[in-house]
Protein backbone atom coordinates (compact mmCIF):
# COMPACT_ATOMS: atom_id res chain seq x y z
CA UNK A 1 0.00 0.00 0.00
CA UNK A 2 2.91 2.33 0.71
CA UNK A 3 4.14 1.89 -2.86
CA UNK A 4 0.72 2.59 -4.39
CA UNK A 5 0.26 5.72 -2.31
CA UNK A 6 3.72 6.87 -3.40
CA UNK A 7 2.69 6.36 -7.03
CA UNK A 8 -0.54 8.33 -6.53
CA UNK A 9 1.43 11.15 -4.90
CA UNK A 10 4.05 11.16 -7.67
CA UNK A 11 1.49 11.15 -10.51
CA UNK A 12 -0.60 13.96 -9.04
CA UNK A 13 2.53 15.96 -8.23
CA UNK A 14 3.64 15.54 -11.82
CA UNK A 15 0.28 16.86 -13.00
CA UNK A 16 0.56 19.75 -10.55
CA UNK A 17 3.97 20.52 -11.94
CA UNK A 18 2.50 20.62 -15.44
CA UNK A 19 -0.08 23.14 -14.17
CA UNK A 20 2.65 25.17 -12.44
CA UNK A 21 4.78 25.14 -15.59
CA UNK A 22 1.81 26.40 -17.60
CA UNK A 23 1.27 29.14 -15.02
CA UNK A 24 4.98 29.95 -14.90
CA UNK A 25 5.20 30.29 -18.66
CA UNK A 26 1.93 32.06 -19.39
CA UNK A 27 1.66 34.67 -16.62
CA UNK A 28 5.25 36.03 -16.64
CA UNK A 29 5.10 36.24 -20.43
CA UNK A 30 1.85 38.20 -20.26
CA UNK A 31 3.31 40.50 -17.61
CA UNK A 32 6.43 41.03 -19.74
CA UNK A 33 4.44 41.80 -22.89
CA UNK A 34 1.74 43.97 -21.27
CA UNK A 35 3.70 45.68 -18.51
CA UNK A 36 7.45 45.21 -19.23
CA UNK A 37 10.52 43.76 -17.49
CA UNK A 38 10.30 46.25 -14.62
CA UNK A 39 6.92 44.90 -13.55
CA UNK A 40 7.97 41.29 -14.10
CA UNK A 41 11.08 41.82 -11.98
CA UNK A 42 9.29 43.48 -9.08
CA UNK A 43 6.45 40.92 -9.08
CA UNK A 44 8.89 38.00 -9.17
CA UNK A 45 10.97 39.55 -6.40
CA UNK A 46 8.00 40.18 -4.08
CA UNK A 47 6.32 36.84 -4.77
CA UNK A 48 9.48 34.81 -4.22
CA UNK A 49 10.35 36.62 -0.99
CA UNK A 50 6.87 36.24 0.49
CA UNK A 51 6.44 32.63 -0.60
CA UNK A 52 9.83 31.65 0.72
CA UNK A 53 9.36 33.52 3.99
CA UNK A 54 6.05 31.80 4.53
CA UNK A 55 7.88 28.50 4.03
CA UNK A 56 9.57 29.12 7.38
CA UNK A 57 6.47 27.52 8.83
CA UNK A 58 7.67 24.27 7.30
CA UNK A 59 10.30 24.10 10.05
CA UNK A 60 7.56 23.33 12.55
CA UNK A 61 5.56 21.49 9.89
CA UNK A 62 8.35 18.99 9.27
CA UNK A 63 8.60 18.31 13.01
CA UNK A 64 4.84 17.76 13.04
CA UNK A 65 5.12 15.37 10.12
CA UNK A 66 7.89 13.38 11.84
CA UNK A 67 5.82 13.27 15.06
CA UNK A 68 2.82 11.79 13.25
CA UNK A 69 4.47 8.69 11.75
CA UNK A 70 4.18 6.55 14.90
CA UNK A 71 0.56 7.42 15.85
CA UNK A 72 -0.54 7.01 12.23
CA UNK A 73 1.17 3.61 12.02
CA UNK A 74 -0.69 2.63 15.22
CA UNK A 75 -4.00 4.27 14.29
CA UNK A 76 -3.94 6.36 17.49
CA UNK A 77 -6.44 9.18 16.73
CA UNK A 78 -6.03 10.70 20.21
CA UNK A 79 -2.28 11.20 19.77
CA UNK A 80 -2.81 12.49 16.24
CA UNK A 81 -5.34 15.04 17.56
CA UNK A 82 -2.95 16.18 20.29
CA UNK A 83 -0.10 16.74 17.82
CA UNK A 84 -2.39 18.59 15.40
CA UNK A 85 -3.74 20.82 18.20
CA UNK A 86 -0.23 21.74 19.33
CA UNK A 87 0.76 22.56 15.75
CA UNK A 88 -2.32 24.72 15.17
CA UNK A 89 -1.62 26.80 18.27
CA UNK A 90 1.98 27.31 17.27
CA UNK A 91 1.09 28.18 13.67
CA UNK A 92 -1.22 30.95 14.86
CA UNK A 93 1.71 32.54 16.66
CA UNK A 94 3.88 32.28 13.56
CA UNK A 95 1.09 33.82 11.47
CA UNK A 96 1.03 36.86 13.76
CA UNK A 97 4.79 37.22 13.48
CA UNK A 98 4.59 36.88 9.71
CA UNK A 99 1.93 39.60 9.57
CA UNK A 100 4.29 42.00 11.33
CA UNK A 101 7.17 41.05 9.05
CA UNK A 102 4.93 41.52 6.01
CA UNK A 103 4.08 45.08 7.04
CA UNK A 104 7.76 45.84 7.70
CA UNK A 105 8.76 44.36 4.34
CA UNK A 106 5.98 46.26 2.56
CA UNK A 107 7.28 49.49 4.10
CA UNK A 108 10.98 48.93 3.35
CA UNK A 109 11.00 47.09 0.03
CA UNK A 110 9.67 50.08 -1.95
CA UNK A 111 12.88 51.92 -1.03
CA UNK A 112 14.91 49.34 -2.98
CA UNK A 113 12.91 49.93 -6.19
CA UNK A 114 12.09 53.62 -5.72
CA UNK A 115 13.76 54.50 -9.03
CA UNK A 116 11.24 52.33 -10.90
CA UNK A 117 7.98 52.49 -8.87
CA UNK A 118 6.37 54.86 -6.41
CA UNK A 119 6.12 53.83 -2.75
CA UNK A 120 2.32 53.46 -2.68
CA UNK A 121 2.23 51.10 -5.66
CA UNK A 122 4.93 48.79 -4.31
CA UNK A 123 3.57 48.85 -0.74
CA UNK A 124 0.07 47.90 -1.88
CA UNK A 125 1.40 45.18 -4.20
CA UNK A 126 3.33 43.57 -1.32
CA UNK A 127 0.28 43.68 0.99
CA UNK A 128 -2.01 42.18 -1.67
CA UNK A 129 0.35 39.29 -2.46
CA UNK A 130 1.26 38.70 1.18
CA UNK A 131 -2.22 38.76 2.72
CA UNK A 132 -3.52 35.76 0.81
CA UNK A 133 -0.26 33.93 1.50
CA UNK A 134 -0.81 34.21 5.26
CA UNK A 135 -4.13 32.41 4.99
CA UNK A 136 -2.96 29.87 2.42
CA UNK A 137 0.06 28.71 4.36
CA UNK A 138 -0.72 29.17 8.03
CA UNK A 139 -4.42 28.32 8.04
CA UNK A 140 -3.96 24.88 6.52
CA UNK A 141 -0.33 23.78 6.77
CA UNK A 142 -0.91 21.50 9.78
CA UNK A 143 -3.50 19.53 7.83
CA UNK A 144 -1.21 19.35 4.81
CA UNK A 145 1.44 17.75 6.99
CA UNK A 146 -1.10 15.29 8.40
CA UNK A 147 -2.10 14.18 4.92
CA UNK A 148 1.54 14.05 3.83
CA UNK A 149 2.55 11.92 6.83
CA UNK A 150 -0.29 9.53 5.97
CA UNK A 151 0.83 9.47 2.31
CA UNK A 152 -2.37 11.16 1.19
CA UNK A 153 -0.68 14.22 -0.22
CA UNK A 154 -2.38 13.53 -3.53
CA UNK A 155 -5.53 15.08 -2.03
CA UNK A 156 -3.68 18.36 -1.47
CA UNK A 157 -2.11 18.14 -4.91
CA UNK A 158 -5.42 17.63 -6.75
CA UNK A 159 -6.82 20.74 -5.07
CA UNK A 160 -3.64 22.62 -6.04
CA UNK A 161 -3.99 21.59 -9.69
CA UNK A 162 -7.54 22.91 -9.87
CA UNK A 163 -6.80 26.26 -8.20
CA UNK A 164 -3.64 26.78 -10.29
CA UNK A 165 -5.42 26.26 -13.61
CA UNK A 166 -8.38 28.42 -12.56
CA UNK A 167 -5.96 31.18 -11.57
CA UNK A 168 -4.08 31.02 -14.89
CA UNK A 169 -7.32 31.39 -16.83
CA UNK A 170 -8.69 34.25 -14.71
CA UNK A 171 -5.39 36.17 -14.46
CA UNK A 172 -4.77 35.86 -18.21
CA UNK A 173 -8.18 37.30 -19.01
CA UNK A 174 -7.63 40.21 -16.63
CA UNK A 175 -4.15 41.05 -17.94
CA UNK A 176 -5.21 40.86 -21.60
CA UNK A 177 -8.14 43.17 -20.85
CA UNK A 178 -5.86 45.79 -19.32
CA UNK A 179 -6.61 45.52 -15.61
CA UNK A 180 -4.16 46.97 -13.11
CA UNK A 181 -1.49 44.51 -11.96
CA UNK A 182 -2.54 44.92 -8.32
CA UNK A 183 -6.12 43.91 -9.14
CA UNK A 184 -4.82 40.84 -10.98
CA UNK A 185 -2.81 39.83 -7.92
CA UNK A 186 -5.81 40.43 -5.67
CA UNK A 187 -8.03 38.11 -7.72
CA UNK A 188 -5.14 35.62 -7.79
CA UNK A 189 -5.17 35.56 -3.98
CA UNK A 190 -8.93 35.10 -3.78
CA UNK A 191 -8.81 32.09 -6.13
CA UNK A 192 -6.08 30.41 -4.09
CA UNK A 193 -8.07 30.83 -0.86
CA UNK A 194 -10.26 27.94 -2.04
CA UNK A 195 -7.34 25.59 -1.37
CA UNK A 196 -7.04 25.91 2.44
CA UNK A 197 -10.81 25.77 2.94
CA UNK A 198 -11.15 22.47 1.04
CA UNK A 199 -8.08 20.82 2.60
CA UNK A 200 -8.95 21.75 6.19
CA UNK A 201 -12.52 20.48 5.80
CA UNK A 202 -11.40 17.17 4.24
CA UNK A 203 -8.70 16.44 6.83
CA UNK A 204 -10.95 17.07 9.82
CA UNK A 205 -13.65 14.77 8.45
CA UNK A 206 -11.24 12.08 7.25
CA UNK A 207 -9.50 11.59 10.61
CA UNK A 208 -12.28 12.51 13.03
CA UNK A 209 -9.93 14.77 14.98
CA UNK A 210 -10.76 15.81 18.54
CA UNK A 211 -10.88 19.64 18.41
CA UNK A 212 -10.59 19.84 22.21
CA UNK A 213 -7.65 17.43 22.61
CA UNK A 214 -4.87 18.45 25.00
CA UNK A 215 -2.01 19.88 22.87
CA UNK A 216 1.10 17.69 22.81
CA UNK A 217 3.75 20.41 23.09
CA UNK A 218 6.47 17.77 23.48
CA UNK A 219 5.86 16.68 19.90
CA UNK A 220 7.30 20.02 18.77
CA UNK A 221 10.48 19.80 20.89
CA UNK A 222 12.74 20.03 17.82
CA UNK A 223 10.87 22.99 16.35
CA UNK A 224 13.74 25.43 16.82
CA UNK A 225 16.25 23.11 15.17
CA UNK A 226 13.88 22.67 12.24
CA UNK A 227 13.28 26.42 12.26
CA UNK A 228 17.03 27.00 11.84
CA UNK A 229 16.98 24.67 8.82
CA UNK A 230 14.10 26.60 7.31
CA UNK A 231 15.80 29.94 8.00
CA UNK A 232 18.80 28.74 6.02
CA UNK A 233 16.52 27.45 3.22
CA UNK A 234 14.78 30.81 3.18
CA UNK A 235 18.05 32.70 2.92
CA UNK A 236 19.38 30.37 0.22
CA UNK A 237 16.21 30.73 -1.85
CA UNK A 238 16.09 34.52 -1.61
CA UNK A 239 19.63 35.78 -1.23
CA UNK A 240 20.28 35.83 -4.99
CA UNK A 241 17.35 38.14 -5.71
CA UNK A 242 18.15 40.36 -2.71
CA UNK A 243 21.80 40.72 -3.71
CA UNK A 244 20.89 41.37 -7.35
CA UNK A 245 18.23 43.93 -6.34
CA UNK A 246 20.76 45.85 -4.24
CA UNK A 247 23.91 45.50 -6.37
CA UNK A 248 22.67 44.94 -9.94
CA UNK A 249 19.17 46.43 -10.27
CA UNK A 250 15.65 45.28 -10.96
CA UNK A 251 16.32 44.56 -14.64
CA UNK A 252 18.87 41.91 -13.71
CA UNK A 253 16.33 40.47 -11.30
CA UNK A 254 13.96 40.04 -14.25
CA UNK A 255 16.64 38.13 -16.18
CA UNK A 256 17.34 35.97 -13.13
CA UNK A 257 13.61 35.31 -12.66
CA UNK A 258 13.20 33.97 -16.21
CA UNK A 259 16.11 31.54 -15.93
CA UNK A 260 15.25 30.56 -12.36
CA UNK A 261 11.68 29.82 -13.41
CA UNK A 262 13.02 27.14 -15.75
CA UNK A 263 15.47 25.42 -13.38
CA UNK A 264 13.02 25.66 -10.48
CA UNK A 265 10.31 23.92 -12.49
CA UNK A 266 12.80 21.27 -13.58
CA UNK A 267 13.88 20.73 -9.99
CA UNK A 268 10.29 20.34 -8.80
CA UNK A 269 9.47 18.08 -11.76
CA UNK A 270 12.36 15.78 -10.91
CA UNK A 271 11.41 15.75 -7.23
CA UNK A 272 7.83 14.82 -8.11
CA UNK A 273 8.79 12.14 -10.60
CA UNK A 274 11.32 10.54 -8.26
CA UNK A 275 9.21 10.76 -5.11
CA UNK A 276 9.76 13.93 -3.08
CA UNK A 277 7.12 12.58 -0.69
CA UNK A 278 9.26 9.59 0.29
CA UNK A 279 9.76 10.97 3.80
CA UNK A 280 6.38 9.48 4.73
CA UNK A 281 7.08 5.87 3.62
CA UNK A 282 10.64 6.13 4.97
CA UNK A 283 9.19 7.38 8.26
CA UNK A 284 6.76 4.47 8.34
CA UNK A 285 9.61 2.01 7.73
CA UNK A 286 11.75 3.56 10.47
CA UNK A 287 8.77 3.55 12.88
CA UNK A 288 8.41 -0.19 12.23
CA UNK A 289 12.22 -0.69 12.39
CA UNK A 290 12.39 -2.05 8.84
CA UNK A 291 16.01 -0.97 8.37
CA UNK A 292 16.85 -3.27 5.48
CA UNK A 293 13.91 -1.85 3.53
CA UNK A 294 15.13 1.67 4.27
CA UNK A 295 18.57 0.94 2.81
CA UNK A 296 17.13 -0.86 -0.21
CA UNK A 297 14.67 1.92 -0.99
CA UNK A 298 17.34 4.57 -0.52
CA UNK A 299 19.46 2.89 -3.19
CA UNK A 300 16.46 2.76 -5.48
CA UNK A 301 15.68 6.43 -4.85
CA UNK A 302 19.30 7.47 -5.47
CA UNK A 303 19.37 5.61 -8.77
CA UNK A 304 16.09 7.14 -9.89
CA UNK A 305 17.02 10.70 -8.83
CA UNK A 306 20.44 10.59 -10.46
CA UNK A 307 19.10 9.10 -13.71
CA UNK A 308 16.23 11.57 -14.09
CA UNK A 309 18.41 14.52 -13.03
CA UNK A 310 21.02 13.63 -15.65
CA UNK A 311 18.41 13.47 -18.42
CA UNK A 312 16.65 16.72 -17.58
CA UNK A 313 19.60 18.89 -16.59
CA UNK A 314 21.77 17.74 -19.48
CA UNK A 315 18.90 18.75 -21.77
CA UNK A 316 18.49 22.01 -19.85
CA UNK A 317 22.16 22.92 -20.26
CA UNK A 318 21.76 22.51 -24.02
CA UNK A 319 18.28 23.98 -24.47
CA UNK A 320 17.83 26.73 -21.90
CA UNK A 321 19.42 29.49 -23.98
CA UNK A 322 17.38 28.87 -27.14
CA UNK A 323 14.24 28.52 -25.01
CA UNK A 324 14.84 31.88 -23.31
CA UNK A 325 15.54 33.45 -26.70
CA UNK A 326 12.16 32.25 -27.98
CA UNK A 327 10.38 33.08 -24.72
CA UNK A 328 11.63 36.68 -24.72
CA UNK A 329 11.19 37.47 -28.41
CA UNK A 330 10.17 41.11 -28.71
CA UNK A 331 11.43 42.01 -25.21
CA UNK A 332 14.41 44.28 -25.81
CA UNK A 333 14.61 46.46 -22.69
CA UNK A 334 17.35 44.17 -21.31
CA UNK A 335 19.44 41.34 -22.78
CA UNK A 336 18.27 37.89 -21.74
CA UNK A 337 21.10 36.05 -23.50
CA UNK A 338 23.42 34.97 -20.63
CA UNK A 339 25.20 31.69 -21.54
CA UNK A 340 27.65 31.49 -18.61
CA UNK A 341 24.93 32.25 -16.07
CA UNK A 342 22.59 29.69 -17.65
CA UNK A 343 25.19 26.91 -17.49
CA UNK A 344 26.20 27.64 -13.89
CA UNK A 345 22.58 27.86 -12.74
CA UNK A 346 21.83 24.47 -14.31
CA UNK A 347 24.92 22.97 -12.67
CA UNK A 348 23.99 24.36 -9.24
CA UNK A 349 20.45 23.03 -9.30
CA UNK A 350 21.57 19.70 -10.74
CA UNK A 351 23.75 19.27 -7.66
CA UNK A 352 20.87 20.39 -5.44
CA UNK A 353 18.56 17.79 -6.98
CA UNK A 354 20.96 14.98 -6.08
CA UNK A 355 20.32 15.60 -2.37
CA UNK A 356 16.58 14.78 -2.60
CA UNK A 357 16.90 11.23 -1.17
CA UNK A 358 19.00 12.43 1.76
CA UNK A 359 16.62 15.25 2.67
CA UNK A 360 13.75 12.77 2.68
CA UNK A 361 15.57 10.45 5.06
CA UNK A 362 16.61 13.26 7.41
CA UNK A 363 12.97 14.37 7.66
CA UNK A 364 11.77 10.78 8.10
CA UNK A 365 14.24 10.18 10.92
CA UNK A 366 13.57 13.58 12.52
CA UNK A 367 17.29 14.44 12.54
CA UNK A 368 16.83 18.21 12.46
CA UNK A 369 19.26 19.13 15.24
CA UNK A 370 21.96 16.84 13.89
CA UNK A 371 21.95 18.44 10.42
CA UNK A 372 21.42 22.12 11.20
CA UNK A 373 25.12 23.09 11.34
CA UNK A 374 25.67 21.89 7.79
CA UNK A 375 22.75 24.05 6.64
CA UNK A 376 24.23 27.09 8.39
CA UNK A 377 27.62 26.55 6.74
CA UNK A 378 25.94 26.18 3.33
CA UNK A 379 24.22 29.53 3.79
CA UNK A 380 27.45 31.20 4.89
CA UNK A 381 29.27 29.93 1.81
CA UNK A 382 26.51 31.15 -0.50
CA UNK A 383 26.33 34.65 0.99
CA UNK A 384 30.10 35.12 1.17
CA UNK A 385 30.85 33.94 -2.37
CA UNK A 386 27.90 35.82 -3.90
CA UNK A 387 28.74 39.11 -2.17
CA UNK A 388 32.38 38.90 -3.22
CA UNK A 389 31.64 38.02 -6.85
CA UNK A 390 28.43 39.90 -7.71
CA UNK A 391 30.15 43.26 -8.21
CA UNK A 392 32.68 41.60 -10.56
CA UNK A 393 30.57 39.08 -12.47
CA UNK A 394 26.96 40.10 -11.79
CA UNK A 395 24.54 37.22 -12.39
CA UNK A 396 27.43 34.81 -12.86
CA UNK A 397 28.72 35.74 -9.40
CA UNK A 398 25.53 34.74 -7.61
CA UNK A 399 25.35 31.53 -9.67
CA UNK A 400 28.87 30.63 -8.54
CA UNK A 401 27.84 31.28 -4.95
CA UNK A 402 24.90 28.93 -5.36
CA UNK A 403 27.03 26.21 -6.97
CA UNK A 404 29.73 26.25 -4.28
CA UNK A 405 27.23 26.10 -1.42
CA UNK A 406 25.13 23.37 -3.02
CA UNK A 407 28.15 21.16 -3.64
CA UNK A 408 29.14 21.42 0.01
CA UNK A 409 25.68 20.69 1.43
CA UNK A 410 24.86 17.82 -0.92
CA UNK A 411 28.12 16.03 -0.10
CA UNK A 412 27.70 16.71 3.64
CA UNK A 413 24.12 15.35 3.68
CA UNK A 414 25.06 12.21 1.75
CA UNK A 415 27.85 11.42 4.21
CA UNK A 416 25.62 12.05 7.23
CA UNK A 417 22.79 9.84 5.99
CA UNK A 418 25.17 7.03 5.03
CA UNK A 419 26.91 7.09 8.40
CA UNK A 420 24.13 7.87 10.89
CA UNK A 421 20.85 6.62 9.38
CA UNK A 422 21.47 3.71 7.02
CA UNK A 423 24.94 2.63 8.19
CA UNK A 424 26.81 2.20 4.92
CA UNK A 425 30.02 3.48 3.32
CA UNK A 426 30.06 6.98 1.82
CA UNK A 427 31.59 5.65 -1.41
CA UNK A 428 28.10 4.89 -2.77
CA UNK A 429 27.28 8.59 -3.24
CA UNK A 430 30.60 9.35 -4.93
CA UNK A 431 30.01 6.46 -7.33
CA UNK A 432 26.65 7.98 -8.28
CA UNK A 433 28.01 11.50 -8.72
CA UNK A 434 31.00 10.36 -10.83
CA UNK A 435 28.81 8.30 -13.15
CA UNK A 436 26.26 11.13 -13.40
CA UNK A 437 28.87 13.73 -14.34
CA UNK A 438 30.47 11.53 -17.00
CA UNK A 439 27.07 10.73 -18.53
CA UNK A 440 26.18 14.45 -18.66
CA UNK A 441 29.47 15.19 -20.46
CA UNK A 442 28.83 12.40 -22.98
CA UNK A 443 25.29 13.68 -23.67
CA UNK A 444 26.53 17.24 -24.24
CA UNK A 445 29.35 16.02 -26.49
CA UNK A 446 27.04 13.91 -28.69
CA UNK A 447 24.50 16.75 -28.89
CA UNK A 448 27.05 18.98 -30.59
CA UNK A 449 26.59 16.93 -33.75
CA UNK A 450 22.81 17.43 -33.84
CA UNK A 451 21.20 20.19 -35.94
CA UNK A 452 20.19 23.41 -34.18
CA UNK A 453 16.97 25.42 -34.36
CA UNK A 454 15.79 26.34 -37.83
CA UNK A 455 13.87 29.44 -36.69
CA UNK A 456 12.96 31.35 -33.52
CA UNK A 457 9.65 29.67 -32.63
CA UNK A 458 8.43 27.30 -29.92
CA UNK A 459 7.70 24.63 -32.54
CA UNK A 460 11.28 24.83 -33.83
CA UNK A 461 12.57 24.63 -30.26
CA UNK A 462 10.52 21.49 -29.57
CA UNK A 463 11.75 19.88 -32.78
CA UNK A 464 15.37 20.57 -31.80
CA UNK A 465 14.74 19.41 -28.21
CA UNK A 466 13.35 15.97 -29.14
CA UNK A 467 16.61 14.45 -30.53
CA UNK A 468 18.58 15.90 -27.60
CA UNK A 469 16.15 14.31 -25.16
CA UNK A 470 16.48 11.03 -27.09
CA UNK A 471 20.27 11.12 -26.77
CA UNK A 472 20.01 11.86 -23.04
CA UNK A 473 17.54 9.03 -22.52
CA UNK A 474 19.68 6.61 -24.54
CA UNK A 475 22.92 7.40 -22.72
CA UNK A 476 21.25 7.19 -19.32
CA UNK A 477 19.62 3.86 -20.19
CA UNK A 478 22.99 2.49 -21.31
CA UNK A 479 24.58 3.63 -18.04
CA UNK A 480 21.78 1.92 -16.10
CA UNK A 481 22.40 -1.34 -17.98
CA UNK A 482 26.17 -1.16 -17.38
CA UNK A 483 26.47 0.24 -13.86
CA UNK A 484 23.07 0.05 -12.12
CA UNK A 485 21.83 -3.45 -12.89
CA UNK A 486 20.66 -4.25 -9.34
CA UNK A 487 18.92 -0.90 -8.92
CA UNK A 488 17.26 -1.18 -12.34
CA UNK A 489 15.95 -4.64 -11.47
CA UNK A 490 14.57 -3.31 -8.17
CA UNK A 491 12.86 -0.46 -10.02
CA UNK A 492 11.19 -2.77 -12.54
CA UNK A 493 10.16 -5.19 -9.79
CA UNK A 494 8.62 -2.36 -7.75
CA UNK A 495 6.76 -1.11 -10.82
CA UNK A 496 5.34 -4.57 -11.51
CA UNK A 497 4.10 -4.98 -7.96
CA UNK A 498 2.47 -1.54 -7.98
CA UNK A 499 0.72 -2.18 -11.28
CA UNK A 500 -0.37 -5.73 -10.50
CA UNK A 501 -1.28 -4.99 -6.88
CA UNK A 502 -0.10 -8.44 -5.84
CA UNK A 503 1.92 -7.33 -2.85
CA UNK A 504 1.75 -4.69 -0.14
CA UNK A 505 4.86 -2.76 0.72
Amino acid sequence: MRAKKAVYNSITKLLLEVAIVISGLVLPRLILSHFGSHYNGVTASITQFINQFSMLSFGVALVVQASLYNPLAQGDIERISRVVRAAEIYMRKIALIFSGVLIAFASLYPLLVRNDFDWVFTFSLVIIIGSSTIVRFFYVITYRMLLRADQREYIVTIVGICTTLINVAVASILIINGFDLRFVMLVNGVVFLLEPIIIRTYARRRYGLDKKAEPDIGALSQRWDAFVLEITNFVNNNIDILILTVFAGIMEVSVYAVYYMIVRNLKILIANVTGSGLAAPFGNMLAKEEHEKVEKNLRLCEFLVNSVAVIFFACAALLILPFVSVYTVGIDDVSYYRPAFALLLCAAHFVFTLRIPYIQLVVAAGHFKQTRNGAIIETGIRIAVSLVLVSIFGLVGVALGALCSMIYRTVELSIYVSKHIVGRGKWVFFKYILLSLTSVCIIIAIAQFLPGMSEMTFVAWILSALPIFGVALGVTTLYAALFYRDEARMLFAAARFVISGKRKS
